[in-house]
């Protein structure tokens, strides 16, 4: 997934859970929409790596949960408990979303992500050896808007429900 789809992902999540009732600051959404794509600054390292950027650590659970901690001990003293826990679901609903393109493919519904883009149980489990699919290159877009038409639409109706909660809410 882009990182339109992330922000909008994780703009719901804020909005829905002040529909709850919890008060969420506009510092702690911005916090949290940060959290939302700051995963996919591995694409720095991945690219020097010539590797996937989903087979970094970064894009694990367990990298997940280490970069939530560094957020916290970073603005932790200026986020509410709700505030923290939710640029947790960000970093977490970052990975769902990105193991969401292998579903749909699975499903028959887009053509490409073969394979499980997220490897849930690092390091128990070890990475697949993939290659960098060139996420700096046009032609990686011109592919991922051919053959990712699911996920393309998935972006398109999580960015539309975040800017109706936006005027709406």
């Amino acid at each position: 997934m882009l990182p339109p789809g992330h922000i909008a992902a994780s703009y719901i999540l804020v909005k829905s859970v002040e529909l709850a009732g919890f008060n969420i600051s506009g510092a702690e959404t911005l916090v949290v929409l940060a959290a939302s794509i700051v995963l996919d600054f591995d694409l720095l390292s991945a690219n020097f790596l010539k590797r996937s950027h989903h087979d970094l650590i970064s894009h694990t659970p367990l990298g997940a949960f280490i970069l939530w901690l560094i957020f916290i001990f970073i603005v932790g003293g200026n986020l509410s408990p709700t505030g923290q826990i939710l640029i947790l679901l960000s970093l977490l609903l970052h990975l769902l979303l990105d193991e969401a393109g292998f579903w749909l493919y699975r499903l028959k519904l887009q053509g490409i992500s073969r394979e499980p883009q997220i490897t849930w149980l690092y390091p128990r489990v070890k990475f697949p050896r993939r290659k960098d699919p060139g996420a700096f290159k046009l032609s990686f877009f011109k592919d991922y808007f051919q053959k990712a038409k699911a996920n393309v639409f998935l972006e398109i109706i999580l960015s539309l429900t975040a800017l109706l909660m936006l005027w709406l809410i």
